[in-house]
């Protein structure tokens, strides 16, 4: 994408100064770096270089073009690090150890479950209650250095609660309607569903 947004500006730049016709010259004399960029043969990238005669409508294409790849791009790399915040959560729902009608957490996972957005929920359900979390809170939690290393954390009806030397954080059940959530399926052993 780097070349892409260097072309971009290079596009603008050259129709600001009415020189439009040096976007052409320079995709030609880049060819393999351009193809590659674009993820087409070069002489797919050719041919259609040299099937638009306007130099203007040219530039316009290869910027529609490249915001069309930015938005595939932006769309990949969201929906990995969807994949990554679930396969935290899911890490984390197997490492939860009940004691009574509370899971405690492993703060290490929880954090590294925050990858998506902060205006995304985390999620915590099981048959006893259904908690969600803003991650934005959770972001910021892990910022300060002194929770992040030696908080302790656990889920229960009443919320998200963590302790450290010198602190404690109860998190409220908080649900958007709108939030994407990253869910955490959380397993009660049979003893302590009763």
């Amino acid at each position: 994408m780097k070349t892409l947004r260097e072309f971009r500006r290079f596009i603008l730049t050259k129709c600001a100064e009415d020189r439009a016709g040096d976007i052409r010259s320079h995709v030609i004399n880049n060819l393999a770096i351009m193809a590659m960029a674009f993820r087409v043969p070069a002489e797919v990238l050719l041919q259609a270089t040299e099937a638009v005669q306007d130099d203007l409508l040219l530039a316009t294409r290869f910027l529609e073009i490249i915001a069309h790849m930015e938005i595939i791009v932006r769309k990949r790399e969201e929906e990995d690090r969807a994949r990554a915040a679930q396969q935290a959560a899911d890490i984390l729902a197997a490492s939860a150890k009940w004691e009574g009608q509370r899971a405690r957490l492993d703060m290490a996972v929880l954090l590294a479950s925050v990858l998506t957005r902060r205006s995304d929920e985390v999620r915590f359900v099981c048959d006893a209650f259904d908690v969600a979390v803003p991650i934005g809170l959770l972001v910021d939690v892990a910022r300060v250095p002194t929770i992040r290393r030696s908080a302790l954390g656990w889920i229960d009806r009443w919320g998200l609660h963590l302790r450290w030397p010198g602190g404690t954080l109860h998190l409220r059940p908080h649900h958007r309607e709108r939030a994407r959530q990253v869910l955490v399926r959380l397993r009660q052993p049979s003893t302590a569903a009763a």
